[in-house]
């Protein structure tokens, strides 16, 4: 029973903004050396068993065009992608964000021993889902159904894939254990990154 850890990226817009956010997993029970059938199972397992719950937090101003999974452990492989039609996965909160740069942080926790937190920094929040920088429960209970499915497992076939924590300065990877959510949002423009 192989077990690799492979990288997802959600490529989206929000109004016509570019944003992307990078996620990596460690897959269970993996096709060894098949690193494209891997990466594939990543793509329909994140579509089919948390995409409804991804697009649940964000507002009908944001929307999914592309997944793209490719294998991040040493060695690497090619990337996968699926691409989306227009308006096929749009955000489900009602209304628009607040600004294009107020955006979410969720804290990727370690198990014990391992120094280096995760991080995922989302893509906006809808304008009624904050009241002065404060995330509404209602959205917090949105991430925690979101994030309940990632870190216990999701499954589209064989392969179960868990969010998992890369670390750049140990080069590493670790399962998250469980997160948690700045108490308040702000911007995060020097992450900004350029369109394809």
């Amino acid at each position: 029973m192989a077990t690799d850890h492979y990288r997802l990226r959600v490529q989206g817009l929000h109004q016509t903004e570019y944003n992307e956010v990078v996620m990596h997993f460690q897959g269970v029970n993996l096709t060894t050396a098949d690193y494209l059938a891997n990466a594939i199972d990543l793509l329909a397992s994140f579509n089919t068993q948390v995409m409804t719950d991804w697009c649940a937090m964000f507002p009908t101003s944001y929307q999914v065009l592309r997944l793209s999974a490719s294998k991040a452990s040493p060695g690497g492989g090619g990337e996968v992608s699926q691409q989306f039609s227009y308006n096929a996965q749009p955000g489900t909160r009602s209304g628009g964000a607040a600004s294009q740069q107020l955006c979410p942080v969720v804290r990727l926790i370690p198990p014990m021993g391992v120094k280096s937190a995760g991080k995922m920094f989302l893509p906006c929040v809808a304008e009624s889902d904050a009241n002065a920088n404060v995330l509404s429960s209602t959205w917090l209970a949105f991430l925690a159904a979101y994030m309940a499915k990632v870190l216990g497992g999701i499954a589209d076939g064989s392969i179960t894939w868990t969010q998992a924590i890369y670390s750049r300065t140990t080069a590493s990877f670790s399962v998250a254990q469980s997160y948690d959510t700045s108490p308040i949002i702000g911007f995060q423009r020097r992450r900004q990154r350029s369109p394809l």
